[in-house]
């Protein structure tokens, strides 16, 4: 996509570097914005958990760590549905730290 819509233009090496971080940053916004959406989600406490994450430095998130997911959703729930809910959402937000470079 970026490519299609940029690459023709832009003639400096510079230029073009610029261009395609701006284009990654957009897409990382928009599909970020999208995940917090569709999981109902407040956006600041996924963003503390992905910060948290990213200072242990491990494979998989500490119990402490993954439980700072429970308090980004917007909704009330039980013991099983959160865990589930949880867990999704870790993997979502683990797979869009990877295709996005964190």
């Amino acid at each position: 996509e970026f490519i299609e819509s940029q690459l023709l233009y832009v003639t400096d090496e510079d230029e073009l570097e610029e261009e395609l971080e701006n284009f990654i940053g957009k897409k990382k916004k928009e599909e970020f914005d999208r995940m917090m959406e569709k999981e109902n989600l407040y956006p600041e406490k996924i963003i503390e958990f992905i910060d948290e994450y990213e200072y242990e430095d491990v494979e998989k998130p500490k119990a402490q760590t993954a439980k700072m997911v429970e308090k980004a959703f917007k909704e009330n729930l039980t013991l099983l549905p959160r865990t589930k809910k949880r867990k999704k959402v870790i993997e979502m937000v683990l797979e869009f730290m990877k295709r996005f470079e964190f």
